[in-house]
């Protein structure tokens, strides 16, 4: 068993080569920026607006060093003097009830970090968003968001919480067990009725109107044997002008949805592309899949945390006597980022290879040099990075880069001159 001042200078240097690591590629991904863009892309910006779209990453660039740094500082502070053990032992003078402890110590240093954030979700949303004419959101809807947001996080949190934290202080040592049956279930609900309960709170959602889009869209759902009720429009352009679609639910209560910015900047053949790619994951059975293996990856998760979460050498290394469910699960967070981070690529391999059988359905399907108008407008429209580093794609891009995209959809060799 290692020791806690083992456990606590772990605790410090995967904090620190976390954060070495993130910034040395977000520093990669800013230089590749500059990179000479593949022939095939070279069509989304004239020169103007190529200049305008590489000072809006130059300010998203300096912006996250900022924030980033801030807060693994603060979070580096916050490990070196035990302040959350520190916090613990105070919280254990005034509150013997344990579950009530937990609850207490999740509110105060959640709210310290949701406080600490929030400036900066202002600054993005009203700062660098605006400047670049993408930002629609108002001050009293980016209000009523987090009040939202605040809500549903205690409405659906503290019972998952107490559901859990008894699952831990009556079943011993096969809690993770119960508790991932109870997450196993939350995620089944939520995506069942996530589009018909959740975004309702913050978005409308309504059928897409007759006419020749919904005429187009039905014939091609008929030709490509997509059994589908409605297709829903989602007023996104109440918060911003960027457009993206999806695809959610199983079977019945499968749903696609539109952002009506993706109909007002694209023609109608585009976004029946885009539709097509949607429906290239369901036929793929890629919603299904990734909700299998991502709740194994939970089962496995929990039970790495239930080797950790009573053990006093971590709670000293944390800097309390007490072994408990809440610092347990803080200090987990920390000990298993790299094994998080691997499973992290891992997932976003998987994704970018679902992607890829979503673009081939497309293209099996004709509609290759449709999406292809529909990718490069989107990324012209939302200043996307053409020539992000691989390695930083490697680690974060859920979605293959669009010069692969295109080679792919085109078959066409993507060269750089």
């Amino acid at each position: 068993m290692m020791t806690h001042e083992y456990i606590y200078w772990l605790i410090i240097f995967l904090l620190v080569i976390s954060y070495v690591f993130e910034q040395y590629l977000e520093f990669l991904n800013h230089k590749s920026l500059y990179s000479p863009i593949p022939e095939c892309l070279q069509d989304i910006y004239e020169p103007s607006m190529l200049e305008k779209q590489r000072a809006y990453h130059n300010d998203y660039y300096r912006f996250e060093l900022k924030h980033e740094c801030l807060f693994f500082f603060i979070t580096l502070i916050v490990f070196a003097f035990q302040l959350l053990g520190k916090l613990d032992i105070w919280l254990r003078s005034y509150i013997q009830h344990e579950f009530l402890l937990t609850l207490t110590f999740f509110s105060i240093s959640g709210l310290i970090a949701y406080l600490l954030s929030l400036p900066f979700t202002y600054y993005e949303t009203f700062i660098i968003e605006q400047k670049y004419g993408f930002n629609t959101t108002t001050k009293r809807t980016f209000l009523t968001d987090q009040l939202k947001s605040i809500i549903l996080t205690i409405l659906i949190g503290i019972p998952l919480l107490w559901i859990i934290f008894h699952f831990y202080s009556s079943l011993g040592e096969y809690f993770w067990i119960y508790a991932w049956l109870v997450v196993l279930a939350f995620s089944m609900f939520f995506t069942f009725f996530y589009s018909k309960l959740i975004v309702p709170l913050f978005n409308k959602q309504t059928p897409l109107p007759e006419g020749e889009l919904k005429d187009t869209i039905r014939n091609f759902c008929f030709k490509v044997n997509f059994p589908i009720r409605e297709v829903y429009v989602i007023d996104a352009s109440k918060r911003s002008k960027k457009a993206n679609a999806y695809f959610t639910g199983f079977g019945k209560f499968k749903r696609i949805v539109l952002y009506d910015t993706l109909i007002e900047q694209l023609q109608t053949d585009e976004i029946v592309a885009v539709l097509s790619h949607e429906i290239g994951h369901y036929k793929h059975k890629h919603i299904i899949k990734t909700f299998v293996l991502s709740n194994v990856q939970t089962l496995f998760t929990l039970y790495i945390l239930s080797l950790f979460i009573n053990q006093k050498e971590i709670a000293l290394a944390i800097g309390t006597h007490v072994p408990s469910f809440h610092i347990g699960i803080i200090s987990f967070g920390i000990l298993f980022s790299p094994i998080s981070t691997i499973i992290s690529i891992g997932f976003n391999y998987l994704s970018r290879l679902y992607e890829n059988q979503a673009d081939e359905f497309s293209f099996k399907n004709n509609q290759s040099d449709a999406l292809i108008k529909a990718l490069k407008k989107l990324s012209r429209t939302n200043y996307s990075h053409l020539t992000p580093h691989p390695l930083y794609v490697i680690v974060y891009y859920s979605h293959p880069p669009l010069y692969e995209r295109i080679k792919q959809l085109s078959r066409y060799e993507c060269h750089t001159n």
